[in-house]
C-alpha cells in the first residue's frame, strides 16, 4: 500500500496511497492499534508529494486526514508538536477546500483547527494561537447556524466560549468575558437537559467558569 507501481501515473498513485491511508486509519479505531495511524500519516504525507496542485480537491481531503489523525495522535500522547502540525495541516487543507462549494466540510475543518490551537495554547500559553483560535471558531459558526445545524451550533458555541474565556482572563477584559457568557447562554437554547442532558451539563460547566470570571475581573 505504501508502494503503489510506479508504472502508473502520479496522481494514481496519490489516490491509492489516499485509499491506503484511510484504510490504516479506520484499522487504527478498530484495533486501538496506534501504529496505524502513523502508517496512514506516511501513506498520506507519500500522496501530498505526488499530487499536483491542480488537483486541489484530493489535497484538500489528504490534509484533511492528514490533520483530524495528527490531531488523535497528538491528544493521546499529549504532544504538542504534533498538534501544531495538525494546526498547519487544516490551515493548507483550507487553502483548497471551496467555503462556497464544499461548506460544511470547510466549517468543520474551520472547527477543528479553533480545537487544536486551543489546546496548544493549553500546553504552552500562546495568545496568538486564542486569537486564532477564537477566529476559526466563529468563521465555523457562521456555517453550522443555529437554525439549520443547530446540534453542531450548541457544540461550537460552547467550545468558543471556552476559548474566548482564557483569553478574556489573560487579557482581563469584561467585554470578552461578556461574550463568552452570551455564547453559553445562547447554546442553551438548543442544548436542554431533557434532550441533550450530559451536553447541557457541559455549557452549564462552561458558563458556571465563565462568570466566575467575569466577576473576578
Amino acid at each position: 500500500g505504501l508502494d503503489p507501481s510506479a508504472a502508473m501515473e502520479p496522481a494514481e498513485r496519490a489516490s491509492i496511497l489516499f485509499c491506503y491511508g484511510n484504510a490504516c486509519a479506520a484499522c487504527a479505531q478498530l484495533e486501538g492499534d496506534r501504529s496505524w495511524y502513523h502508517t496512514a500519516v506516511e501513506a498520506w504525507r507519500a500522496a501530498v508529494e505526488l499530487a499536483g496542485q491542480d488537483q486541489g480537491p484530493l489535497l484538500g481531503q489528504l490534509y484533511q486526514q492528514l490533520g483530524l489523525v495528527l490531531q488523535i495522535i497528538g491528544d493521546r500522547v499529549n504532544d504538542t508538536d504534533c498538534l501544531e502540525q495538525a494546526a498547519d495541516s487544516y490551515r493548507r487543507a483550507l487553502m483548497h477546500i471551496s467555503r462556497r462549494k464544499q461548506t460544511l466540510d470547510w466549517g468543520l475543518v474551520k472547527y477543528r483547527l479553533g480545537c487544536v490551537l486551543y489546546k496548544i495554547d493549553m500546553a504552552i500559553g500562546d495568545d496568538n494561537a486564542l486569537r486564532e483560535a477564537i477566529h476559526a471558531c466563529r468563521a465555523s459558526r457562521q456555517v453550522f447556524d443555529r437554525y439549520t445545524n443547530p446540534i453542531r451550533w450548541s457544540e461550537v458555541s460552547n467550545t468558543l466560549a471556552q476559548i474566548i474565556q482564557v483569553y478574556g482572563d489573560n487579557v482581563r477584559s469584561v467585554p470578552v468575558l461578556e461574550y463568552a457568557v452570551k455564547c453559553c447562554v445562547a447554546a442553551l437554547r438548543v442544548r436542554t437537559p431533557d434532550t441533550s442532558p450530559l451536553q447541557w451539563a457541559s455549557i452549564q460547566n462552561t458558563l458556571g467558569s465563565a462568570l466566575f470570571l467575569l466577576a473576578k475581573h
